[in-house]
C-alpha cells in the first residue's frame, strides 16, 4: 500500500461510506472517483 495524505483518505473514508449508502449505480462513480484520486496521488510522488 502506498503512504496517503489526510486529503487522500478524507477522499476514501467518503468513498466507502458513498459505497455503502447507495446503488449500484452509485457505487460505481464513487470507485471511479477514488481509482483517479489513487492514480493521481501516485503519479504526483513520482
Amino acid at each position: 500500500l502506498y503512504p496517503v495524505g489526510a486529503f487522500d483518505y478524507d477522499i476514501a473514508r467518503e468513498t466507502i461510506r458513498t459505497i455503502y449508502s447507495r446503488g449500484v449505480s452509485g457505487r460505481l462513480g464513487a470507485l471511479g472517483r477514488l481509482v483517479k484520486t489513487a492514480v493521481a496521488s501516485v503519479r504526483g510522488r513520482d
